[in-house]
């Protein structure tokens, strides 16, 4: 008898108590507390049973505690009502595939330190830089006032081999007068060299949940991002498309061997977006966002090392986004999400042209300014496996 009463009691000691809206209280071994539902059980070897989260008023807990929900925040209280916001810290790692470009053109209205100024095509010359690269971030989040997360993600590429820069150039004989077929509107130069690429990231998001209806909720996210593109690119393979057209005869190809060109872009965006998602059940949800960026700063940095001709240029411009995004939680602790993104970003500016060294084009120190437009398209796919801390 005493063997059977210390087991009541032992289960007894084990009970908390849910009060739900309606005034009904559930006595019950409080299992979890999660983001939309609270799982609960009558003893150790019955099933595992749910309640969604808005429908209950608060949780005493064996020890006294208390768990107070309302419609802003939870708060945790004990018998002198002391009380704290909810905060919690994460910790990821996520493993990512970027495909897309960033591409540069310049062209347009022109002057020159000689005194020179008028219109060209636009583009005269259009580079293309693909960053077709493996990546691996680190994530930290702080979770707060229920709803808000506040995360900074690093991302570096893991390969070095981006794919091939790709050169054009249009109109270099128009005006000639030994070619007065000549039109602006030709390829007359094509090349391709082989790229190696570095690649840094960092992105700070301010992110907002908030509950609608049934199992939707709302999404609003602030960001920064900031992205480093460092290229070098070697042995070039240069062709000439007109050459039949305009000499009668095809031109050879020219071999360029080493480092042929340097290109640095450094990426500063600000973005905001907003989108709804679906809680399938309490550890699994989906969501879609759309956004905008509406400020974009790039500052980039080309050195036609063969030409001894520096290019720098400052555009500004604007961008837009969509993300959808998918999480399971496997344990308490332990998150995974699938993400796809689409980015895609314009700028315009002016273009600064510098020889460092005399050629048989220019004098060392001879600049000429051009119109520049500066613009990406970046398709990323991703798995990130997350870690609560507390």
């Amino acid at each position: 008898m005493a063997f059977i009463l210390a087991i009541i009691l032992t289960t007894s000691a084990n009970l908390g108590e849910i009060h739900l809206t309606d005034n009904t209280v559930i006595k019950a071994e409080i299992v979890r507390v999660g983001r939309s539902h609270i799982e609960y059980r009558f003893s150790e070897d019955s099933e595992i049973l749910e309640v969604y989260r808005d429908s209950v008023k608060k949780i005493v807990y064996p020890s006294g505690e208390i768990l107070e929900f309302s419609s802003n925040e939870n708060k945790l209280t004990n018998d002198n009502s002391f009380s704290f916001n909810d905060l919690s810290l994460k910790i990821g790692i996520k493993s990512e595939y970027l495909l897309g470009d960033t591409t540069y053109q310049l062209g347009g209205y022109y002057t020159t330190s000689t005194g020179k100024s008028g219109n060209a095509r636009f583009p005269l010359s259009e580079l293309s830089f693909p960053v077709n690269t493996y990546n691996l971030s680190g994530m930290i989040s702080f979770i707060f006032l229920k709803n808000f997360t506040l995360s900074t993600i690093m991302t570096f590429n893991l390969n070095k081999d981006p794919g091939k820069l790709k050169d054009y150039d249009w109109g270099i004989y128009y005006g000639d007068p030994e070619i007065p077929n000549a039109t602006q509107n030709s390829l007359d130069i094509y090349s391709e060299s082989k790229l190696k690429i570095k690649y840094q990231f960092i992105e700070t998001l301010l992110r907002y949940n908030s509950k609608l209806f049934s199992n939707f909720f709302f999404i609003s996210q602030l960001g920064y991002t900031r992205q480093n593109f460092s290229f070098e690119g070697k042995d070039a393979v240069q062709s000439y498309p007109s050459s039949e057209e305009y000499f009668a005869i095809k031109k050879a190809n020219r071999f360029l061997e080493g480092t042929v060109i340097t290109y640095d872009a450094n990426y500063n965006i600000l973005s905001f977006s907003g989108g709804l998602g679906y809680s399938f059940f309490d550890n699994f949800n989906t969501s879609l966002q759309f956004g905008f960026m509406p400020y974009v700063f790039i500052k980039d940095r080309d050195d036609h090392v063969i030409r001894y001709k520096l290019f720098e240029s400052k555009t500004y411009g604007q961008g837009f986004l969509a993300i959808f995004e998918t999480n399971y939680e496997i344990l308490s602790v332990v998150t995974i999400s699938l993400a796809a993104a689409y980015k895609k970003i314009s700028s315009t500016g002016r273009q600064t042209q510098t020889f460092y060294k005399t050629t048989e084009d220019a004098n060392a120190g001879d600049t000429a300014e051009v119109d520049s437009k500066v613009f990406s398209v970046q398709n990323t796919i991703s798995i990130m496996v997350e870690y609560t801390l507390f």
